[in-house]
């Protein structure tokens, strides 16, 4: 029996561009978990069978759309405050990464990169606890595979 290989969750990194020239990307801390989704929307239609039209028909489906969203839960890091701030109040989408870190098992990194707006950035707080946050990225165009 051959066993997984695995990713431990450093390995998994959200990032987000700072809009200059050239570039800069950075991961802003405190995030605890964080995850890429991926979306088809499709129509759907049924096939009939054509030699029984009493049977029950198959569904059948055609890819519309794509989209994408990054979503990530975690403490309130201070560090990071102003990062998220900045992203929020702009109006603009920005360039975000996801990378996957291989380290030569998939031969090397995997890296998602598209524009994405901060559509959701909640801060919360219980007696007795470190503040937290949850921030939801909705992508806006393409997510590539860079």
């Amino acid at each position: 029996m051959a066993t997984a290989t695995t990713f431990s969750f450093s390995k998994v990194r959200i990032l987000l561009g700072n809009g200059a020239s050239p570039e800069v990307f950075a991961a802003p801390c405190g995030l605890n978990s964080r995850s890429l989704r991926r979306l088809k929307t499709t129509n759907e239609v049924d096939i009939p069978d054509c030699s029984d039209e009493d049977a029950p028909a198959w569904v059948g489906r055609e890819v519309r759309s794509l989209d994408w969203n990054v979503t990530g839960e975690g403490v309130l890091a201070e560090e990071s405050i102003s990062a998220w701030e900045d992203f929020f109040n702009s109006s603009d989408s920005r360039n975000v990464q996801v990378i996957i870190d291989g380290q030569g098992i998939t031969g090397g990194d995997i890296t998602y990169q598209g524009r994405a707006h901060l559509t959701s950035y909640e801060i919360g707080a219980n007696r007795g606890e470190k503040a937290t946050i949850s921030i939801e990225l909705s992508g806006d165009g393409e997510l590539a595979t860079v």
